[in-house]
């Protein structure tokens, strides 16, 4: 027997092996990067496969495969090391003769994807070394057609509902970039018992199966906002939830939490409170400020019980000038047609509230031809979505009665105004209507009731903020 034949049956005997150095588990390290994710159509793919020969051997031949989607057009390859060859306009090959221990690659391949939805690129690790064996890798991304963060923002109806209400609920959507998005779909979902009055813009694409208004806009440039305006009547004692949603489909958006907004409100019938209109202002006033017509009122409480809130109604509101017809300027909703301002504050009886109306006359001249009407409602529950404070530039009276609040704006972005007794907001309202910046720059106005709960110098102390809606 020969000396190595002797050793071989003395290593089996002992129960040991022996592997010839060749054969040893070869180990590389390896990770393969696709980026970004997602990627935009017709912008650059970067996948880049780094690999570390970690084996104790030297590998041979080593070879690595990526193959592109069809859906992807080759630009270009960088290396640190080995021979690049195009197999086809798809399939791209390195080829390494000798990778030392501890030695690395790196494989960087650049593609323009030019169709939306998922792609996948694959890559093949080989080498001759016959303890390597192939490995694959593959790397998905997603396609889409741009970046963008789009925000819905719900602002209801004032306080409030009772039954027969038209309330018109507003969603702003925004478009926060930082690519123009296309195709942008409003989801509006609310509670059944409500019937669908208006809508505007009147000319979007609508889709509306009883609880779910759809709507499909064109186009919103980065920056951009678009107001939905949806005036409903609910006919149900309920809650009623409306809650709005917007997306586009084939584009990435950046921040998802401000997709969705929603707004609970109350839905009741009117209560027992006895109110009385005392008295009303002889003439109408003009305010030359705003060129509004003001109308002074009293309401005060006949009854024996302490009231929650009050509702004034104003009817007859019916001449029309040039398609113009007068309205309540600063009405906070309207019933079957009739307008009407809420004032958000308890009256102990035989207790009175003055409540400034406001009105546009496109005649310029005024009129007496109204009814007045006043009701108790549910104290108001206050709501906002705002998630953007605005800095307020300056604060002054203007009379005894009456405070400035001024503020730059964004011309056509909605606004809500906050309002406290204490300059920690612990306790707040918020002024009802939300409104519309008509410029750069906002001059607001607190005279009291039905835009706050009193007048400005009712309270020791009276603090404002100002949000932006998204």
């Amino acid at each position: 027997m020969s000396l190595t034949r002797y050793w071989w049956c003395l290593i089996t005997f002992l129960g040991l092996s022996f592997v010839p150095a060749q054969m040893r588990g070869a180990d590389v390290e390896t990770s393969v990067t696709a980026l970004p994710n997602p990627v935009s159509i017709g912008t650059t793919l970067t996948v880049t496969l780094s690999l570390t020969n970690t084996s104790g051997l030297t590998l041979t031949n080593l070879v690595v495969t990526n193959t592109l989607p069809s859906s992807a057009a080759f630009l270009n390859v960088s290396v640190n090391t080995g021979i690049v060859s195009q197999i086809s306009s798809l399939v791209i090959a390195l080829t390494v003769r000798f990778l030392t221990n501890n030695g690395d690659l790196q494989f960087t391949i650049r593609s323009q994807p030019n169709a939306l939805g998922s792609i996948t690129n694959s890559l093949d690790v080989a080498a001759t070394n016959q303890s390597l064996a192939l490995t694959n890798f593959s790397v998905v991304n997603q396609v889409v057609s741009g970046f963008s963060d789009l925000a819905a923002g719900v602002s209801g109806p004032s306080d409030v509902l009772l039954t027969g209400d038209h309330a018109a609920f507003f969603v702003n959507v925004t478009n926060r970039g930082p690519n123009a998005a296309s195709s942008v779909v409003v989801s509006n979902l609310f509670s059944s018992g409500a019937s669908l009055v208006s809508l505007s813009p009147s000319n979007a694409s609508v889709s509306f199966t009883g609880t779910n208004l759809v709507l499909n806009l064109a186009s919103l440039p980065a920056g951009g906002t678009q107001q939905i305006q949806c005036i409903l009547a609910p006919i149900q004692s309920s809650a009623f939830v409306f809650t709005s949603t917007v997306q586009a489909e084939s584009f990435h958006d950046t921040n998802t939490l401000d997709n969705t907004s929603s707004l609970t409100t109350l839905v009741t019938n009117a209560l027992p409170g006895v109110l009385s209109i005392t008295s009303i202002d002889a003439s109408n006033t003009v305010d030359l400020r705003t060129g509004l017509m003001l109308q002074r009122i009293r309401v005060e409480n006949a009854g024996a019980t302490t009231v929650n809130a009050l509702r004034l109604s104003v009817a007859g509101l019916t001449r029309t000038l040039l398609g113009l017809t007068d309205r309540l300027h600063n009405a906070h909703g309207t019933n079957n047609g009739v307008p009407f301002v809420v004032i958000p504050g308890t009256l102990a009886p035989s207790e009175s509230v003055v409540c400034i109306l406001e009105f546009f006359f496109p005649s310029r001249t005024s009129s007496r031809n109204f009814t007045y009407s006043s009701i108790e409602v549910p104290l108001p529950v206050f709501t906002v979505s705002g998630d953007i404070g605005v800095e307020i530039d300056a604060t002054s009276f203007l009379s005894a009665s009456e405070v400035l609040v001024e503020f730059t704006a964004v011309e056509g972005r909605r606004y809500s105004m906050l309002y406290s007794d204490s300059p920690g907001f612990t306790v707040y309202r918020a002024v009802q209507p939300s409104f519309i910046a008509p410029g750069s720059r906002v001059q607001w106005i607190d005279g009291g009731p039905p835009k706050t709960i009193s007048p400005p110098t009712a309270s020791p102390a009276r603090y404002y903020r100002v949000l932006q809606l998204p």
